[in-house]
């Protein structure tokens, strides 16, 4: 009896959880869509630096929104998988509050230079890496970036 309570208690939970992430994923497309942005998926929420990427209904973008991810504050930016050259291991460009690239699995570890030496958040997204730096202001350029392999050996940049 113990075992079947326990096990209904888990499948409300699941059920709880599963329904919150979906009314949040379409709470931040209503917010989206407020703006003229067709957001037809949510990909990824990363509330660390308050992005939302999305799926429209060709391309990933990605929105700077507020700390509740209710309110979109900065527009939105498209990444372009069709750009991504198939024989380089990384594409790479910026934004006005993103810095944003795609790899192949070749790419290891990446190292932005600029102000500071930071390394990028990355996700998987289609079959490639997607990495990206958000600011909180403007990215400030010139903004160099070197691109490693599995084992240190510089694949992109320059040292």
């Amino acid at each position: 009896m113990l075992s079947i309570l326990i096990f209904l208690l888990l499948i409300s939970l699941v059920f709880f959880l599963f329904n919150n992430i979906s009314s949040l994923d379409v709470k931040i497309c209503k917010e989206l869509s407020k703006d003229g942005v067709n957001c037809n998926e949510i990909v990824f929420i990363d509330n660390n630096n308050d992005l939302v990427f999305f799926k429209d209904e060709n391309n990933l973008r990605y929105a700077k929104v507020n700390d509740e991810l209710s309110l979109v504050k900065v527009g939105t930016g498209i990444l372009d998988l069709n750009e991504f050259p198939p024989d380089d291991p990384l594409l790479w460009k910026a934004s006005d509050t993103l810095l944003w690239g795609l790899s192949t699995e070749e790419v290891q570890s990446i190292l932005i230079t600029g102000d500071n030496d930071m390394q990028p958040n990355k996700i998987r997204y289609q079959g490639v890496w997607l990495w990206y730096h958000a600011y909180d202001d403007e990215v400030k350029l010139p903004v160099l970036l070197n691109a490693y392999d599995k084992d240190g050996i510089l694949i992109y940049g320059k040292e």
